[in-house]
């Protein structure tokens, strides 16, 4: 029988909110000098809030769950099932059986070649991260970007109404994986529209008592005032309302342009900076129209980033109104100064604050080595 392995202080490093802890692996066989099934990749804080049932977590119950999978000898495992959830009732099982794609194994080994491993026992334990209070906001939406968000539908009603949403809190202060708890009225789209809305709110690392909001949840009401908010087709900005969350562009600016832009506003210091634009797609495929939507980091980011818009090249729109958002990172190693970049992809990074048992690793996507590539990009 394998030695149980046990990750859970690594994890607590990984993963702020704790949701997961893997107390260890049981019934894993082990052969004489060779070696048993052990972690290579966990999943994330943003996917173990996901997946979260949220009735337990709305009513701050824990759950337990153990699962039995099969681990093969890529490392991957398969034929997962719950051996047991307590407690029954909140979906636990089902939540960490969603998880099994995320689990990463270096593979048991017989005669040094990899094999499969069966019945690799995985206990999984959910605790539910703690409610905030006594935030301190560093950005909330500013009333145009409500009226950008405001329901048609209760636009041209004349309806006001409010949405209560359940965010979980990353560690740079952004909301993610909201849910909405309550809206009134129903049926009127305000529940997304406050969801449209979570991207706009960001909190200060801690809270007036100085604890620290990272692995936290917070539940944000939003209002919705008619009064100001001209209905559709009156000089509302309804043209934003086809908006494309991606696409394929046909261009974008060159690396070169990209240093250009960040040398402009003094490389010498050691800081980035980010701007997000949304522009209106010409027929062309070019963008115009762009406004500023957010920018941080560095001061004179924005003018810097904004010029780079012009090598912007999307595909053709198919409707006259339709925009899109645009992220422009602006960071040091884009000025080749040998301090901030390598002329080597990078193949591991170590945290010298985290135990010497962690080591996390950068790889390529499948495709993209099948395809003979050595690096890329994306923003």
């Amino acid at each position: 029988m394998g030695k149980p392995l046990h990750h859970s202080g690594a994890l607590a490093l990984l993963v702020s909110s704790s949701l997961l802890v893997f107390g260890g692996l049981s019934g894993a066989p082990a052969w004489a000098s060779d070696k048993a099934v052990s972690w290579k990749a966990k999943p994330d804080a943003d996917l173990l809030q996901s997946v979260y049932p949220s009735e337990a977590l709305s009513r701050s119950v824990p759950g337990d769950v153990r699962l039995d999978c099969h681990v093969t000898s890529s490392g991957k495992t398969k034929n997962c099932v719950v051996l047991s959830e307590t407690p029954a009732e909140y979906g636990f099982g089902p939540a960490a059986l969603s998880l099994a794609d995320a689990f990463e194994f270096y593979p048991a080994k017989s005669g040094g070649s990899p094999v499969e491993t069966a019945h690799v026992r995985i206990p999984v334990t959910f605790t539910p991260p703690p409610l905030l209070t006594n935030v301190r906001w560093k950005r909330q939406p500013s009333q145009q970007e409500i009226v950008l968000a405001y329901p048609v539908k209760a636009v041209n009603a004349g309806a006001m109404g409010y949405a209560t949403m359940n965010c979980f809190v990353t560690s740079v202060g952004t909301l993610t994986s909201c849910k909405v708890t309550s809206e009134s009225p129903n049926g009127m789209g305000f529940g997304d529209a406050a969801l449209d809305l979570s991207s706009n709110y960001v909190l200060a690392p801690t809270t007036d008592r100085g604890e620290s909001v990272a692995g936290g949840t917070i539940s944000v009401p939003v209002h919705f005032n008619i009064e100001g908010v001209p209905p559709v087709g009156q000089n509302r900005a309804a043209a934003d309302r086809r908006l494309v969350k991606s696409l394929v562009w046909k261009k974008i600016p060159s690396q070169d342009a990209m240093r250009a832009a960040y040398s402009s506003f003094d490389p010498a210091k050691v800081a980035d900076g980010f701007g997000v634009f949304r522009c209106h797609i010409a027929a062309s495929g070019a963008l115009e129209r762009c406004r500023t939507l957010s920018f941080g980091g560095r001061a004179g980011v924005e003018d810097a980033a904004r010029p780079l818009l012009t090598n912007f090249q999307a595909p053709p729109p198919s409707d006259a109104n339709t925009f899109v958002d645009v992220a422009i990172h602006l960071w040091p190693g884009m000025t080749g100064n040998p301090r901030f970049s390598s002329s080597e992809p990078l193949s591991k990074v170590e945290f010298d604050h985290l135990s010497d048992a962690f080591r996390a690793k950068v790889y390529l996507p499948e495709r993209a080595a099948e395809a003979g590539m050595k690096n890329g990009w994306a923003t």
